[in-house]
């Protein structure tokens, strides 16, 4: 509930780094405020803030509408914000009927707003609340479970009781390195054929990955194998407006000079929708997304065999079709290939998480130790997500022709002596010099783990030990064994 200038005063206090200047965004944040009340006009945060105020302001109203609710439930109370937190205080007043269901380890909504504190201090601001812990987990086999402990350990929302598998032994996660992300499309072909055979519904499959662009090409190679897909949300890659440009652009050439170089067709088209694949937006938004997609769409026509790009025409042809594909109603035996965000709350009888690169997850616009923890349990989310199977993929190749190195959440999910031996031995981290002593192999602003309290990032390296600045947890001064990792 704040104007342009109170937004910019508070971000410019705070320290913040938001993507686009904060006088950008209050900028942006008057016109959007001036234009809805030209147009008469509200949207969702109003429609909270509104409500509140008029509960505060107006004791009538207040009590007219308390005495229509004799209680409350929230769920999913981990997700709140302190908009929708100021509403739910205005309608239960004095009161304290309220009963809240929500799972700090799955709190991956701050960039929404959502805040970890609301439930986290729960018990403070209701101290006569009483607690039931939720442990027993009859969705997952043991091994399952297990790894998803092993994900929050040491971290605060770990401090409590970890949950308790009900449903018995199943098998054990695996990670799988792949070569390049070819490599690894092949290898999640071949995981979810393998599944089929082992007699799971590919209903009952999903690949996970972080970011929407990624969907692309590993769609595209499932179709391609004859397996059919299902987005998590029914949205399709080929509605996006860029997407849907440059295939126009290319039927266009298509038809005007069939005779044109597909390649360079491709890169003018991309060009004419603002596509630059040497200028990535800074940060995240809007832009970025408009950026990933494109860049998507190039990678996957750079991954087509020779003769669906022997001739422009052939090429339009195959994007078009994959356009359509993506309207074709699934139902049954189609397996979902879904963002973690949006699988959250769902679940699968196997799940194969794709991408597992550090850059990926955790992002790598994740800097501070917040963001760091946010990205972790979002990791969290991806394992919980399956019943018995769980695999999780990475490339050793990038796109970009830059080395992959795997996600520092991988070396939880398996514990050390059951991994794969697929896997490379552990690095020295980003750059840092090996040396005599354990403390050379880090650099202060370096992102590492440690095993009790979990992500951070140094700040000082002074003889034989490292401090790391581990956000909730605090400062640590801890010595470089084992139990530290540089990511």
């Amino acid at each position: 509930d704040l104007t342009a200038e109170e937004y910019r005063e508070q971000a410019k206090a705070a320290g913040r780094r938001p993507g686009t200047a904060p006088s950008t965004l209050a900028d942006a944040m008057a016109r959007y405020t001036t234009a809805k009340r030209t147009a008469g006009v509200l949207d969702f945060a109003d429609l909270l803030m509104f409500c509140a105020r008029l509960i505060e302001q107006d004791e009538q109203v207040a009590a007219t509408i308390r005495s229509q609710y004799a209680s409350f439930v929230v769920d999913e109370y981990q997700d709140t914000d302190p908009a929708q937190q100021r509403l739910l205080d205005a309608w239960l007043g004095e009161r304290d009927d309220l009963a809240v269901v929500g799972d700090a380890r799955q709190a991956v909504y701050a960039f929404k707003g959502a805040q970890t504190s609301l439930i986290r201090d729960f018990p403070v601001r209701f101290p006569h609340a009483v607690t039931v812990d939720l442990v027993k987990d009859y969705r997952s086999t043991t091994q399952v479970v297990d790894a998803a402990n092993r994900l929050v350990a040491g971290t605060p929302e770990g401090a409590g009781p970890l949950l308790v598998g009900m449903l018995g032994d199943g098998p054990a996660p695996t990670v799988t390195r792949c070569d390049d992300e070819d490599d690894e499309d092949a290898r999640i072909v071949a995981t979810v054929r393998r599944w089929v055979r082992e007699s799971v519904p590919a209903e009952e499959i999903a690949i996970l990955h972080r970011f929407n662009a990624q969907a692309v090409t590993i769609t595209a190679a499932l179709r391609d194998a004859g397996i059919p897909v299902v987005g998590g949300d029914g949205s399709a890659f080929f509605d996006r407006r860029e997407i849907a440009q440059v295939l126009a652009l290319l039927r266009t050439s298509a038809t005007q000079a069939s005779d044109d170089d597909p390649a360079d067709a491709l890169e003018r088209a991309l060009g004419q929708v603002g596509y630059d694949p040497d200028r990535p937006p800074d940060g995240t938004g809007a832009a970025r997304e408009r950026w990933d997609a494109l860049d998507a769409l190039r990678t996957l026509v750079e991954s087509l065999p020779e003769h669906l790009t022997r001739t422009l025409g052939v090429l339009s042809a195959d994007l078009h079709r994959r356009a359509a594909e993506d309207h074709v109603p699934q139902g049954r035996g189609a397996v979902t290939v879904t963002t973690i965000h949006k699988a959250k709350g769902l679940e699968w009888e196997a799940c194969l998480i794709a991408r597992a690169t550090d850059g990926s997850l955790p992002s790598v616009y994740a800097s501070t130790p917040a963001e760091l923890a946010e990205e972790r349990r979002l990791a969290y989310v991806a394992v919980t997500r399956a019943r018995r199977h769980l695999v999780a993929t990475w490339s050793a190749g990038r796109p970009s022709g830059r080395p992959g190195r795997p996600s520092p959440f991988l070396s939880l999910l398996v514990p050390a002596g059951e991994r794969s031996t697929s896997r490379p031995a552990t690095t020295t981290g980003r750059g840092s010099p090996a040396g005599s002593s354990p403390a050379a192999r880090f650099t202060v602003g370096q992102r590492v783990t440690h095993d009790r309290h979990g992500l951070g990032r140094v700040v000082d390296v002074r003889g034989g030990s490292v401090t790391i600045d581990f956000g909730t947890d605090g400062r640590r001064t801890v010595r470089p064994d084992h139990t530290l990792t540089a990511l």
